[in-house]
């Protein structure tokens, strides 16, 4: 299991795998704007997701009488209905953070590349992606900035 987020980045920079940077505020703004549509693209998704999946249901009730067959349902049917509670949570915080400037710049070095992101040296147990999907062609052991809004990591060129 993960260890959390904040913990992570706490013990790489006592590690010295991470050190902490400063970036220009341009950079700073373009980065927290991708951030904020990331966290309005979640919740538009959540909510496409929720009118589908309604509408699904819907037509199992009127066509074959179907609303609750199995207890798989059930927990899709709760995931779903939770969905869209998160990303609004999601919002206030991401939107929170920027706004009280919580928002903190580090540099450290990639470890590897998996099939689920990008590995740094002392935030190993996290699999990290680029903002926007700047996927430059990196290397292991290729120096890569991170930025840190909450508990989220985003890897940034």
């Amino acid at each position: 299991m993960a260890r959390d987020m904040g913990w992570a980045v706490k013990e790489a920079q006592e590690k010295n795998a991470i050190h902490k940077i400063s970036v220009d505020d341009s950079v700073k703004k373009e980065l927290t704007d991708s951030a904020k549509k990331g966290a309005i693209g979640l919740f538009i998704a959540s909510i496409v997701v929720f009118v589908v999946a309604f509408g699904i249901v819907a037509a199992l009730a009127a066509f074959r009488g179907i609303i609750i067959y199995s207890v798989k349902m059930i927990i899709l049917y709760i995931i779903v209905i939770i969905f869209p509670f998160y990303a609004i949570y999601n919002i206030i915080k991401t939107f929170g953070a920027i706004k009280k400037d919580e928002v903190e710049f580090y540099q450290g070095t990639l470890v590897t590349k998996t099939d689920k992101g990008y590995k740094v040296a002392g935030l190993e147990d996290h699999d990290l992606s680029f903002a926007k999907g700047e996927d430059k062609g990196l290397n292991a052991g290729d120096s890569v900035n991170i930025m840190k809004i909450n508990d989220d990591l985003t890897l940034f060129v």
